[in-house]
C-alpha cells in the first residue's frame, strides 16, 4: 500500500442527502429506509434520458401528519450535487498525496469503485468528467468489502509471524 484512504461515507452522504431535500423542497420528513429506497430507484448524478419517479411517505414538517410526496430524478441532481463536489474533492485530494510514478499508473490503469454507493446512476461518468480518471465500477460493487475481508482470512496461515488460533466451524 502507497497510500491508504478510505472514504466510508459516499453512500451514506446521497442518502442523507434525500433525507435533506425532501425536508427543506418538499416539507416531508424520511427516515434512512425510505431515502435510501429513493436514492437507489430514481436517485442519479447525470440527467437520465427517460426521467424516473417515485412516491415517497414520510411526516409533514408543518402538520405532523402522514403525507404521501411524488418524487422526479431530475430533482435529485440538486440534492445529491454536494455530496458528489465532496466526493470529488475527497479523490482529487488523495491523487494530491499520491506519488508522480504511481499516479502514472493510476492514469494508465484507472480506478475501481466499489460500496453500494458505486451503483449511483452516471457516478462513474460523472466522477471521470470531474477528475480526468478512467474509472470502472466493480461487478457487485457493495460485496467487494466483505468478499476482500474473506480472502484475506483465507490467506492469513500465508504470514509469516501469525498465530493460528482459529478452527474450522
Amino acid at each position: 500500500t502507497v497510500i491508504g484512504k478510505t472514504d466510508k461515507t459516499a453512500g451514506s452522504a446521497f442518502t442523507e442527502a434525500v433525507i435533506r431535500y425532501l425536508r427543506q423542497r418538499h416539507s416531508l420528513e424520511i427516515g434512512q429506509a425510505s431515502a435510501k429506497r429513493v436514492k437507489e430507484e430514481i436517485g442519479g448524478v447525470v440527467k437520465r434520458d427517460q426521467p424516473l419517479d417515485t412516491f415517497v411517505c414520510g411526516t409533514d414538517v408543518q402538520t405532523h401528519l402522514p403525507r404521501r410526496v411524488r418524487v422526479y430524478s431530475e430533482e435529485l441532481l440538486e440534492a445529491f450535487e454536494e455530496p458528489l463536489q465532496a466526493l470529488c474533492a475527497f479523490i482529487k485530494n488523495t491523487l494530491d498525496e499520491t506519488p508522480p510514478d504511481i499516479l502514472g499508473d493510476i492514469m494508465e490503469d484507472g480506478v475501481l469503485l466499489t460500496g453500494g454507493g458505486a451503483k449511483l446512476y452516471g457516478l462513474e461518468r460523472r466522477l471521470r468528467r470531474e477528475t480526468g480518471l478512467k474509472l470502472f465500477t466493480a461487478e457487485e460493487p457493495e460485496l467487494c468489502a466483505v468478499r476482500g475481508c474473506g480472502i484475506a482470512i483465507e490467506h492469513l496461515a500465508d504470514l509469516p509471524g501469525i498465530v493460528h488460533s482459529y478452527h474450522n466451524i
